[in-house]
């Protein structure tokens, strides 16, 4: 075996080693196993994207219907970080990779019958994407309905967030359909149509922008890299 074929296995078992793939590489053409390698680099870069706390976010004019104080949490979300800003004894536990660290904001539970499509309002000084969580008890896993705001503007995901509350289990996770712009934001009351089965208030994560800044900086850095590795490898 020659020292150019040599360094070929060796970028090839290099690149694909962390899928146990190998094997089947070693039995594909050298540049159908390139092909190979590079969508299987863009898959892990899709896969290993996951919400990022907003680094230096600003929160303010936090505004409620209710006039109930809402705060950002005092740490990122963490296993055993309050919950409401009226229940000091409701904790997270068990918080799921995907949205650990992110700031929050503290809702009061107090509440959870609020109604109307801007109930809650608050300014952010940069763009960002929601995540809220709403309580288990108000979704179909359980015979409830999210209300329409909720539906509309955020996509239900699978992930969910243990508490301590025991009738409530652990809330269900939403992610924003888009990046909202900085300045104003404003969702609406946890009860409000159609929504049923909520005993919980919501609460309210914060994630960094994936359609912006950081979304073009991949796609900046991808091309580059892929046509260094695609050139590198005609040359051995």
């Amino acid at each position: 075996m020659t020292k150019s074929e040599m360094n070929k296995k060796y970028i090839l078992g290099l690149w694909v080693f962390p899928f146990g793939l190998y094997d089947l590489v070693k039995c594909l053409n050298f540049h159908w196993s390139v092909a190979f390698l590079l969508l299987l680099w863009t898959v892990r870069l899709g896969v290993a994207q996951q919400a990022q706390p907003p680094i230096g976010l600003e929160i303010s004019k936090i505004k409620t219907a209710s006039g109930q104080k809402y705060k950002v949490g005092g740490t990122p979300l963490q296993n055993q970080a309050r919950i409401y800003t009226d229940r000091d004894h409701l904790k997270f536990i068990n918080v799921p990779k995907i949205v650990l660290g992110l700031s929050y904001l503290m809702t009061a539970n107090s509440d959870h019958k609020s109604k109307g499509k801007a109930f809650l309002t608050f300014t952010t000084d940069r763009s960002v994407r929601l995540w809220v969580c709403r309580d288990s008890r108000g979704d179909h896993i359980k015979k409830g309905k999210a209300p329409k705001w909720l539906s509309d503007n955020f996509e239900r995901m699978e992930t969910r967030i243990e508490t301590n509350e025991a009738n409530m289990g652990f809330f269900i996770l939403y992610r924003g359909k888009k990046d909202l712009p900085k300045g104003r934001c404003t969702l609406g009351g946890n009860a409000d149509p159609p929504a049923v089965g909520q005993m919980n208030n919501y609460v309210v994560l914060f994630a960094a922008a994936i359609d912006g800044d950081q979304k073009q900086n991949l796609s900046a850095q991808m091309p580059i890299r892929l046509s260094q590795l695609w050139g590198w490898i005609k040359t051995r």
